[in-house]
């Protein structure tokens, strides 16, 4: 009954608890459902929630988008009108000139693009040249005859120049450019009359031919001085006359080849006197009609091409026409319009005013023809010779014979005409300052941007570490003296001693090998009697054949040999090799610092070893240690032939090798049977050589460890430790002469004169021309010469600007 009862309460615990797993199984599954569907509700209000958001802000977006352009074509439109309207009113642009005007009109792509703003643009040019045009020259008259300011003008001037200059030492400076006055014209326009007027100097090379082959760059410097030179900063050549000017120019021009006839590469001149005013020019070769038969067929198109290349923009043109030539068939007029069309940037000079009537002239100036903006200016710039035979400047003659020549005629009273040099100065003065000034915000920004860059450059790629010629020179040359002081540390006297020991120890063996080793008596030692004279006179023969070789000299020979070979080897590394100068220095000096010390050398050697050369005392000791090294000489004289012969077997073949020298010591010529070559037949006796030297070399071998060479009182029967033994004597005495006399002094001397020929004596070309050769290191200078110009040029544009104002405001 206890068992029954045990196994229905097991069973009903049993229901229990599955049914209340049931239940819990029914609960779990209600509430994941529920959760469920909560969850995918919530998702699809989120994500819609988002999408109708996004939406709203993206439509709103679009509308802002929408109405800032709208605005912004709207206040453009509005602000150009305003900008034109006020123009026309305060009349500024004939205070600015058109070319500026058209310029920065024109750099905006939304005038290019807009048909109405362009023809709005060509209805203002139009009115300009019509309305305008007198209101700008009674300004121009006014400028003209205002002297008060011109003081201040060439100042400026003189700024702007010499920004210009600044920048034309960056290499790469094409998008730096300031304007410069190009001078155009045919051969026979007079340009260079022109030119040479304007400076009161002939300078030019005259003749038949073409004599201006090359651009000629003219840069004039107004100075306080009374001297009056040129410069050739290119041929660093300074304060040259102006008759050394004219041949200078001249060889110049001449060095063109007859092939080439012209060449674009140009000729750079400086002049400085108080009597030029602040300029700068480009004279370029006279436009011809036809080539002589001399000259290249394609000359004409070539001077063509070369003259459109600098009469582009931002350059100023000036003209040159004779007026006894039509102006519609000026070459210089119909080439400045296909470049500037509008006249807006030249200039028209009418030469030999003197050659036409009056009212001829009058009508050139007027202009209404072929009207430039800049006007025309008539000069008589062709005078007599006398005028410039004088070594004075004629400035003011010419000056005053063009006033005397004009002012005989009513027609140039007429406030419309500008004649005259002094007049074609000032105006030039004026536009070129006008057309600088106009560019220069343009390059300010431009000048910044690329400071930034190069900045940015020096810094990733040289962490702005400040390098430069002088600097890397000094570098260089520590490199090149620490290497020598690795070179001396492992190079001292026992070094030498070692090496002098090596050679004079051959040197003895070869005298044996002569004089010993080859008498067959040598080896019947019973035979040997220590009174026998001929074997006296055989080692005092051989002593003195050692002692009288030239010690000297050849230790000596053999010293400077090493040291020259070892500084050979340093001048070849890397940080050398690139530098030719520097390796030629590097040898040069190593010899000649040698060759100053090598006669003294050998002088003192051989003096020091005079007494060995008539009697040498050894004593048992000495002997002893003779006896021990003789025998490692030996030894590693036995090993060498070993050596020797073993490589000869591994060449030809053991076996062959083997055959020829019995071929050769039987004395059989049938060396066809074999095809023996005469070099297999030389080196077959080259190891019958080698076999019996070294037979030679061990039988030696064991007569110096015998009893019979103990004592130094049977030195005749062992030359060898006899030889050694005076060997060590003459070696242990030469080197501390060798040491002091040569290698001290060439470790004294080596430094300073590389510190003479590297440093204090090399000239600044010379430095140049060596760091150049480093392209990393030229780089990285180039690259810092560039930064520092840059910001000379900024911190120069700054003031003038500020100089510029200051005037303005005054």
């Amino acid at each position: 009954m206890n068992k029954n009862m045990k196994q229905r309460l097991i069973k009903g615990f049993n229901n229990v608890l599955n049914g209340s797993q049931c239940v819990s199984i029914t609960r779990i599954s209600v509430f994941s459902l529920i959760s469920k569907i909560v969850y995918k509700i919530l998702r699809i209000f989120i994500v819609g929630g988002f999408l109708f958001f996004g939406g709203i802000n993206y439509l709103n977006y679009k509308i802002e988008v929408f109405k800032s352009y709208f605005n912004n074509m709207f206040n453009y439109y509005i602000n150009l009108l305003k900008t034109i309207l006020e123009c026309i009113k305060q009349d500024i642009l004939s205070k600015i000139g058109v070319f500026i005007f058209k310029k920065t009109f024109l750099k905006c792509s939304l005038v290019k693009e807009d048909s109405f703003i362009s023809g709005l643009y060509d209805i203002i040019l139009s009115s300009y040249f019509s309305l305008n045009l007198r209101q700008r020259r009674n300004d121009e008259i006014c400028m003209l005859h205002n002297t008060s300011d011109n003081s201040q003008t060439m100042l400026l001037t003189k700024g702007l120049i010499e920004i210009r200059n600044i920048l034309q030492q960056i290499k790469q400076n094409e998008k730096f450019a300031l304007p410069n006055i190009v001078v155009i014209g045919s051969q026979s326009s007079g340009k260079s009359s022109v030119l040479e007027a304007i400076i009161g100097r002939e300078f030019l090379p005259k003749g038949t031919d073409m004599v201006t082959r090359r651009p000629i760059e003219l840069t004039l410097v107004h100075t306080f001085e009374s001297d009056e030179y040129g410069e050739f900063p290119d041929l660093g050549q300074k304060k040259v006359s102006f008759d050394q000017i004219q041949k200078v120019i001249a060889d110049l021009n001449y060095s063109v080849s007859e092939n080439d006839y012209i060449s674009d590469e140009p000729i750079r001149l400086n002049i400085f006197s108080p009597n030029v005013p602040d300029l700068t020019f480009i004279d370029l070769p006279g436009y011809i009609q036809i080539q002589s038969k001399d000259q290249p067929s394609s000359l004409k198109d070539r001077i063509v091409t070369l003259c459109k290349k600098y009469i582009q923009e931002p350059n100023i043109i000036l003209a040159v026409s004779s007026a006894d030539v039509d102006l519609a068939n000026s070459v210089a007029l119909h080439a400045s319009r296909e470049v500037d069309p509008h006249g807006i940037r030249t200039i028209g000079v009418v030469t030999k005013m003197d050659l036409v009537t009056p009212e001829r002239g009058f009508s050139i100036l007027k202009n209404m023809n072929y009207p430039l903006n800049l006007g025309y200016v008539g000069v008589i710039s062709k005078f007599s010779q006398s005028f410039f035979d004088k070594n004075i400047n004629v400035s003011d003659l010419i000056d005053k014979n063009e006033k005397e020549y004009f002012s005989n005629f009513c027609e140039f009273s007429n406030n419309d005409c500008f004649f005259g040099i002094s007049t074609l100065k000032k105006k030039l003065i004026q536009i070129l300052e006008d057309s600088m000034v106009q560019n220069l915000q343009n390059i300010y920004g431009i000048i910044r941007l690329e400071l930034e860059q190069v900045s940015y450059q020096l810094k990733v790629e040289y962490n702005d570490r400040f390098l430069t010629q002088e600097v890397y020179m000094a570098e260089l040359v520590d490199i090149l003296k620490y290497r020598f002081k690795k070179f001396v540390e492992n190079f001292g006297k026992s070094q030498i001693r070692l090496i002098l020991k090596d050679i004079l120890n051959q040197k003895a063996l070869d005298l044996l090998a002569e004089r010993y080793w080859l008498d067959q008596s040598i080896y019947n030692s019973q035979k040997m009697s220590f009174d026998d004279i001929y074997w006296k006179n055989k080692l005092d023969t051989s002593i003195s054949s050692l002692t009288k070789l030239g010690i000297g000299s050849l230790v000596t020979g053999l010293l400077t040999s090493i040291i020259s070979s070892e500084m050979e080897k340093i001048s070849q590394e890397n940080q050398f090799k690139v530098h030719p100068y520097v390796r030629q220095c590097i040898v040069q000096s190593t010899q000649n610092i040698l060759k100053e010390k090598y006669h003294c050398t050998v002088e003192q050697v051989e003096k020091s070893i005079k007494p060995y050369k008539y009697e040498i005392d050894v004593d048992d000791d000495e002997w002893e240690l003779g006896r021990k090294r003789s025998q490692e000489i030996l030894k590693k004289e036995i090993k060498m032939c070993q050596d020797a012969f073993r490589k000869l077997k591994e060449t030809i073949g053991s076996k062959k090798i083997e055959k020829i020298v019995n071929l050769i010591i039987t004395g059989k010529n049938d060396y066809d049977s074999i095809e023996c070559s005469k070099s297999l037949i030389e080196k077959g006796q080259q190891a019958i050589f080698l076999k019996n030297r070294e037979n030679i070399l061990n039988t030696r071998l064991k007569f110096v460890k015998s009893k019979k060479c103990k004592s130094v009182v049977n030195k005749y029967y062992c030359p060898e430790i006899f030889l050694e033994i005076v060997v060590k004597k003459l070696v242990d005495i030469s080197v501390p002469f060798l040491d002091v006399e040569l290698f001290s002094e060439f470790v004294h001397k080596f430094p300073r004169d590389l510190d003479n020929r590297l440093i204090y004596n090399l000239t600044s070309e010379q430095l140049e021309k060596i760091v150049n050769e480093n392209f990393e290191i030229k780089k990285q200078i180039d690259l810092q010469k560039k930064k520092a110009l840059l910001e000379l040029a900024l911190n120069k544009i700054e003031s003038f600007m500020l100089s510029k104002k200051m005037y303005c405001f005054n």
